[in-house]
């Protein structure tokens, strides 16, 4: 089965690998690249029990060098991993959008029983929604402007508190194929998740130039850095 990974380009997972995937016998190496992430398909030159369990252990160890990355194997989703950490924590979210345009929200809702941690969502594509349904200073966005860490902040804050969630998630960024500049170029997104303990943010490079690709991308982002939160520092 394939493992799935998301955050990192083919190339730089390659390299990642390479000391592992130069020792392994009798274990071939595949990567499939999507826009959401890249796939690693594993085969054995080797057949039955011994081939399974060959493929097995080699999954075991790419797993452990790229867990930051690896989010689980087949045909599962983020949302699915998503949906499972919050029903196990027995806790709620709730989304802010801008470029993202309400996508995460969307597969967020495709798994049945969604209904029993996620809260709502706000899709704030301009300054004064931001303002308005999220509290977003707008000091903070002359400051900074819509697309900046800070306002991703503040999105990802005023959403939790706005639906009372134990997690608030934003996302802001330029989808293009206008609207950059040299210094906030097409691609550019920045997420924020804003948790029980802490709020963080991360600013990312997304697929420039195809407006509906970066938006799957960035949807996938923000579920990842949710995922990783919800594990490591909840």
């Amino acid at each position: 089965p394939p493992i799935r990974t998301t955050g990192i380009f083919e190339s730089a997972l390659a390299a990642r690998l390479e000391p592992l995937v130069s020792s392994l016998k009798d274990v071939q190496v595949a990567y499939l690249p999507a826009y959401t992430g890249v796939d690693i398909r594993l085969r054995s030159t080797s057949t039955g029990d011994k081939g399974r369990k060959m493929i097995e252990s080699a999954a075991c160890k790419i797993e452990t060098l790229v867990d930051d990355l690896a989010y689980g194997r087949n045909d599962v989703t983020l949302e699915e991993v998503v949906g499972r950490l919050l029903t196990e924590r027995q806790e709620t979210l709730a989304l802010a959008e801008s470029c993202s345009g309400g996508l995460t929200a969307s597969r967020v809702t495709d798994i049945p029983g969604s209904s029993a941690y996620m809260l709502g969502a706000v899709v704030a594509y301009s300054n004064e929604a931001k303002i308005t349904q999220l509290g977003v200073k707008p000091e903070t966005l002359k400051a900074h402007g819509a697309v900046s860490e800070a306002a991703a902040r503040e999105m990802a804050e005023g959403v939790k508190s706005v639906f009372g969630a134990h997690w608030g998630v934003a996302t802001t960024g330029i989808s293009g194929p206008t609207g950059g500049t040299p210094e906030k170029p097409v691609g550019l997104v920045y997420l924020a998740v804003a948790s029980p303990r802490r709020t963080v943010a991360k600013e990312a490079r997304l697929v420039p130039h195809r407006r509906l690709p970066h938006k799957a991308a960035t949807a996938q982002a923000a579920l990842n850095l949710l995922r990783l939160e919800i594990m490591h520092h909840a």
